[in-house]
């Protein structure tokens, strides 16, 4: 049972990478950066995870009462944001959520991510692959990241936000 848990994990992580560089690749084309020397990413902060998962919770249910998810992630975490930034990002989260292959999502419900030591193990990799001197991985409220378009901002769990020089 576990050696197939590990076998979906690794799966889930390889199908992230690959939309990560695909994600980058896209960047690429839309910037026409003709030799970009450095590629930042940045994870989603923790609080979006834990919301994340209550969210993909509710995502299941036919029709999503927002109303009922928003006071329930304000109540479980705590937070102190707008409400009408957190709506729009839970919002978000629930339409990826469900766009989302349903066996990465069984796998992803059952198994902890580490985005952060994921994109870190794999950012050689990344370069190799990018064709770049090097690739960079924060934690979006990380105060000592590199981050001068503020694109941390804009990380969420499992698409980190991605800054090109």
């Amino acid at each position: 049972m576990e050696e197939g848990l590990i076998d979906e994990g690794a799966e889930l992580v390889e199908s992230y990478l690959g939309r990560v560089l695909e994600d980058i690749g896209k960047i690429f084309r839309v910037v026409k950066v003709e030799k970009p020397k450095r590629v930042c990413l940045y994870v989603a902060q923790d609080w979006k995870w834990r919301a994340y998962r209550i969210a993909m919770e509710r995502a299941q249910e036919e029709k999503v009462d927002f109303g009922k998810l928003l006071r329930t992630v304000e109540k479980e975490l705590g937070l102190r944001l707008h409400t009408a930034d957190l709506a729009k990002y839970l919002q978000q989260a629930v339409q990826e959520i469900r766009g989302m292959p349903e066996q990465d999502f069984k796998t992803l419900a059952g198994v902890e991510v580490d985005e952060l030591q994921v994109l870190l193990d794999a950012a050689n990799f990344l370069s190799e692959q990018l064709g770049v001197q090097e690739v960079r991985v924060f934690k979006a409220d990380d105060a000592a990241r590199y981050d001068p378009q503020d694109r941390a901002r804009l990380a969420v769990p499992m698409k980190p936000a991605i800054f090109i020089e």
